[in-house]
């Protein structure tokens, strides 16, 4: 019912992986080898990146909400609800819709958050989403491209796609740009429940998996920055991360103390 395209470091698409093992949704993973730029995919998703996400599922209920008139908001105020959800699950069941293409994290991550709001991941208030958005922003978009792009681009993507040499140059400015992130993980993390506040959002979400795919590569020390390790050290003990922690790139094993919670 769900499809996403992705490849195995990217922490990107590990952010849309993460996300979908949090809120329980079943989900048929496609390797893709963005660098190919494989024709079908571009037709996707004209970028050639991942992740892209294809949800038929969620294609199906739209269409059902249409056909029986209700959007989200009559929904709940039709009396009976729980025959007003089995009119909508009848709707569903009439065949096929056309699947939602979704292409890029933060779509992905909005359409999800919309799509399938339980269990919240945003936060309980306007203020506490807007703070867990900004965060999720840090880390996916800054953190994205001031480390862990220049870092995977040197030390995996070229490897994979026999691209040459690593740019030493690139790769030295990636491992010095994390340290003010981590640091900046670890002063979060000693204020807070959690990045964003008190409880677990998207902004962990887009943190962890950034430090994961460098973790992976064993470029993290992590006894210079014990208040990120011990934030980490509770998301590498979340059910929905297990499958991040088992990823196996042949020919690159991780660290012995990747997958282990405690390292």
């Amino acid at each position: 019912m769900r499809r996403l395209y992705h490849h195995i470091l990217n922490p990107q698409a590990r952010t849309i992986r993460f996300m979908l093992a949090e809120l329980g949704l079943d989900t048929d993973l496609i390797p893709e080898k963005p660098w190919e730029r494989r024709r079908d995919f571009v037709k996707m998703n004209p970028s050639g990146e991942v992740p892209v996400l294809i949800d038929e599922a969620g294609a199906a209920r739209e269409r059902g909400q249409q056909e029986m008139g209700l959007d989200a908001a009559a929904q709940a105020a039709v009396e009976g609800e729980e025959a007003a959800q089995d009119d909508l699950d009848l709707a569903v069941t009439k065949g096929p819709a056309e699947p939602i293409t979704i292409c890029g994290t933060f779509p992905i991550v909005e359409y999800l958050c919309r799509a399938y709001p339980e269990p919240d991941l945003l936060g309980d208030s306007a203020a506490a989403q807007a703070e867990s958005r900004r965060l999720f922003d840090w880390f996916a978009r800054k953190f994205h491209y001031e480390v862990s792009d220049l870092v995977l681009q040197e030390k995996v993507v070229k490897r994979l796609a026999r691209m040459g040499n690593p740019d030493t140059a690139s790769l030295r400015v990636g491992l010095d740009n994390m340290g003010y992130h981590l640091d900046y993980i670890g002063w979060l993390a000693g204020r807070r429940n959690w990045l964003a506040g008190e409880h677990f959002t998207i902004a962990d979400i887009a943190a962890a998996c950034q430090i994961s795919s460098l973790d992976y590569l064993g470029d993290i020390r992590w006894h210079n920055y014990p208040a990120a390790k011990d934030w980490y050290a509770r998301i590498k003990s979340r059910k929905s991360f297990r499958m991040i922690l088992a990823d196996h790139v042949s020919g690159m094993p991780p660290p012995k103390h990747y997958a282990d919670p405690d390292f």
